[in-house]
């Protein structure tokens, strides 16, 4: 079983004019629901690290936009030492063993071969399903295929 935890950046509802954002994505870390704790754990022990103050209190959250500008609890806290932060909340991908897919629209070109078009986040997410159902059969697919690889290499001894 997997967990696999979706954010959206670009969602400006219909609107694909925003020159501010002009693609509306989707990322989706999947993890096997083993290593989740292994993440979490990461995520608490880079908070612990760069924001002790902060980093225990019930609401804390990282957020990307806010680590990105220098909002929030990250706000005196200079661009170089917050893309260290980046650097060490990523590696938590690594180590869990994340499967990340990530999937957009870009708005303008959507609203220009549409007269009509979905909600730019119904096409991502759409894409993004779409990928995750062929992740997912390719692992069925390899976790069905290792016995009989095993299997021809006892017959091969």
């Amino acid at each position: 079983m997997h967990f696999a935890y979706m954010d959206e950046a670009g969602n400006t509802g219909r609107r694909c004019d925003d020159p501010a954002q002009p693609i509306h994505m989707i990322l989706t870390a999947a993890i096997d629901e083993s290593r989740v704790s292994r993440l979490h754990e990461h995520v608490r022990d880079t908070g612990r690290l760069h924001l002790p103050s902060s980093c225990d209190d019930t609401d804390f959250e990282f957020h990307g936009q806010d680590l990105f500008s220098g909002r929030g609890c990250f706000g005196e806290i200079e661009p170089s030492k917050r893309i260290e932060i980046y650097d060490d909340f990523l590696r938590g991908l690594e180590i869990a063993e994340a499967e990340v897919i990530i999937r957009g629209v870009e708005k303008t070109g959507l609203a220009e071969r549409y007269s009509n078009p979905y909600h730019p986040h119904d096409i991502a997410l759409m894409f993004t399903i779409e990928s995750w159902s062929a992740w997912r059969k390719r692992m069925i697919a390899a976790y069905y295929s290792l016995p009989m690889r095993q299997k021809r290499l006892r017959t091969l001894h």
